[in-house]
């Protein structure tokens, strides 16, 4: 059922394209085919690869990598890949002899930043060890000191940054998701008139 349908869209595009005088380029798109989690999912053979397209397992959409299970543990693996490379940075800059809140600073805007980007579209997807790898990620920073030990773990940047794109939707009535949200319901309550208390 899938790759009638795959084939058929891409047909489309590529007439389209043709209608357009542009061109399909096989050897620069990919396609990635999302499958259900589970054991007790019936394994199927996946269609062949359509059009000469290459079939992947996982994408990278604007700096999020989305896997063919929709988990978030690649794009985890890859955010410790990236802060790893950036905690040597900082242990250069400390060598030579960066202060010591200008190192929280630069951690703030380069490590906390990247687990805060995008937070909300793929937060949801991590499962209970993905959140303990960001966490362990952020004790062993604490320990190095380039972060404050008050500072949040994962639970609480996770719901800070799910909070602040909710409270943007909410405010701005020309936002492009404004219109999946329940209309705001107006509540009148007919109280009764409070009794005067007779002073004695």
């Amino acid at each position: 059922m899938i790759a009638p349908a795959s084939i058929g869209e891409l047909r489309r595009i590529k007439d389209w394209a043709d209608d357009n005088h542009l061109q399909l380029n096989a050897t620069k798109s990919r396609e990635i085919i999302f499958q259900a989690r589970g054991k007790c999912i019936k394994i199927v053979k996946l269609p062949l690869p359509c059009m000469g397209i290459e079939q992947v397992t996982q994408i990278t959409a604007l700096g999020v990598v989305i896997n063919d299970h929709m988990t978030a543990t690649d794009n985890i693996t890859a955010l410790l890949t990236s802060s790893t490379k950036l905690l040597y940075a900082l242990r250069v800059l400390r060598a030579h002899g960066l202060l010591q809140q200008s190192l929280m600073d630069v951690f703030r805007a380069t490590v906390e930043l990247k687990i805060q980007y995008a937070a909300p579209a793929w937060s949801g997807f991590c499962t209970a060890g993905d959140r303990d790898r960001l966490n362990a990620c952020l004790r062993r920073c604490v320990k190095l000191v380039y972060r404050d030990k008050s500072a949040p773990y994962t639970e609480d940047i996770f719901g800070h940054c799910d909070q602040q794109i909710f409270s943007r939707i909410n405010t701005n009535s020309l936002h492009i998701l404004q219109q999946y949200l329940p209309e705001r319901s107006s509540l009148s309550y007919s109280l009764r008139p409070r009794r005067k208390q007779q002073n004695t």
